[in-house]
């Protein structure tokens, strides 16, 4: 008999992530939140872009795009002045990700350079496998959404993101930056 779940359970559990979310938010939380597919990495991103006051920084591939395309995430960004910048390792899917951040700065990986692959050995203090990031996100130096390289379905990531870990969030804004300036190009 195969195991799976139901619609009502997955909006249900959905639901119950949701409340989550916003309780740790509204609380301004340290504790580590791991979501493992995507309508949680939206549920999650979409909060962080709601309690955005300032900056927020995206390292990411083309790819990615799958997990900002919501009207939601688009209504918010779009009702706030915030400062944008993001780095592609891939700008395939630019336009998309120009239209949901209008007025961004769009920075990509110079041209003699295939791919990136970030490693925080031990400047970052969490599990071992958050060590290698696929991408991440940072929202004013206090929050902050990275997931590892994975091998699993689409549907499914591997990811971890807190409202309120300065030290986390400050040591990614600074690789952010020295990855920025050392790799990229303005596009």
């Amino acid at each position: 008999m195969e195991n799976k779940k139901t619609e009502n359970q997955v909006s249900s559990e959905l639901e119950e992530f949701e409340k989550l979310i916003f309780y740790l938010s509204k609380r301004n939380s340290s504790i580590f939140i791991h979501n493992s597919d995507k309508d949680h990495a939206k549920c999650l991103i979409l909060k962080m872009v709601e309690d955005a006051k300032k900056e927020i920084k995206l390292y990411t591939s083309g790819n990615d795009i799958i997990f900002y395309e919501d009207s939601n995430i688009t209504r918010h960004l779009q009702n706030k002045k915030l400062e944008i910048t993001i780095l592609f390792d891939d700008d395939g899917n630019k336009d998309k990700f120009n239209k949901i951040f209008s007025g961004a700065r769009f920075y990509r990986l110079k041209r003699n350079i295939r791919s990136l692959q970030l490693s925080f050995s031990d400047t970052i203090k969490i599990d071992k496998e958050y060590k290698t990031i696929k991408h991440f996100m940072v929202v004013d130096k206090e929050m902050f959404r990275i997931e590892v390289p994975h091998d699993l379905e689409p549907k499914i990531v591997n990811a971890l993101g807190c409202f309120n870990n300065s030290e986390i969030s400050e040591t990614l804004d600074n690789s952010f930056e020295s990855i920025k300036t050392q790799y990229f190009q303005s596009c």
